[in-house]
């Protein structure tokens, strides 16, 4: 959609751009949920006002900063300005670029909430899961698994979440049972530090495996060692089973007594 400039700035270019930017933030199946937002449709048998202009500008800015953490390069619109069809252009371009599947259901880091004390992102904390044997025995146990299932109120607040960029992720740590590790103390320590390092191996599901699939597995590999997370969505896609399985494929001495979270995201 572009609009000539040899002619006046019709209605229904302005609405057909509204409803781009509706169609990012607002409460259809792939929007952002938001209720409502600032810019509203043209009336036809009117000119458009420049709060018109400036309340759809907004709305744009509120997207672009959602994704980048700026605003817009378009410039502010007073009540002197003319609107012109390369300043209306502009909005349409910039508009198009924000609406990209690549970019509109993404957040910007800075943008997730914070916690104003840490100043750090919303973790949830579930108990732990602990080793009660050492290594070693005739225990036949090959794996432990950790459960957790995430819930939210209904099926279109989890496309909410998903579509504007949240995300669930599993960051698993460990504790040395003491001060001296042996060797598969050692290596399961490494492994699994190995999720908080720079570019490390951290599970994310996000809205691409929220809505491709009914049930994904990730799994990672430390010599004989390994984690998978196997992720169910539910029948009526409010609720996310998470499966966590500890494995290692050469001794059968792992015996964890493994911890169920249950989480609930109201929105």
């Amino acid at each position: 959609m572009t609009v000539n400039s040899n002619t006046l700035i019709a209605t229904t270019d302005f609405d057909a751009l509204q409803e781009l930017v509706t169609d990012v933030l607002g409460i259809g199946e792939n929007g952002w949920g938001f209720p409502s937002t600032i810019s509203r449709p043209a009336n036809p048998s009117i000119t458009i006002p420049v709060e018109g202009y400036v309340s759809l500008l907004n709305d744009i800015n509120l997207i672009h900063k959602h994704i980048t953490n700026t605003n817009s390069s378009t410039q502010a619109v007073t009540s002197s300005s003319v609107i012109s069809a390369s300043y209306f252009n502009t909005l349409i371009d910039t508009t198009a670029w924000l609406r990209d599947p690549s970019r509109r259901y993404t957040c910007h880091p800075d943008m997730f909430a914070r916690d104003p004390i840490t100043n750090t992102s919303t973790f949830y904390y579930d108990s732990t899961s602990t080793r009660t044997l050492p290594w070693g025995g005739n225990t036949g146990v090959t794996q432990i698994q950790h459960k957790m299932t995430t819930t939210f109120p209904n099926r279109l607040t989890a496309r909410y979440y998903f579509n504007s960029g949240c995300f669930l992720t599993f960051n698993p740590y460990y504790e040395a049972p003491s001060t001296t590790l042996n060797d598969l103390d050692a290596a399961w320590q490494n492994f699994i530090d190995d999720f908080y390092s720079p570019g490390g191996r951290r599970y994310v599901y996000d809205r691409q495996k929220y809505v491709t699939y009914d049930t994904t597995t990730t799994e990672w590999t430390y010599e004989d060692l390994y984690i998978s997370v196997k992720a169910d969505r539910s029948d009526d896609q409010a609720s996310i089973d998470f499966t966590i399985t500890y494995g290692n494929r050469l001794i059968p001495t792992l015996l964890i007594t493994p911890a169920v979270g249950v989480y609930t995201i109201t929105l």
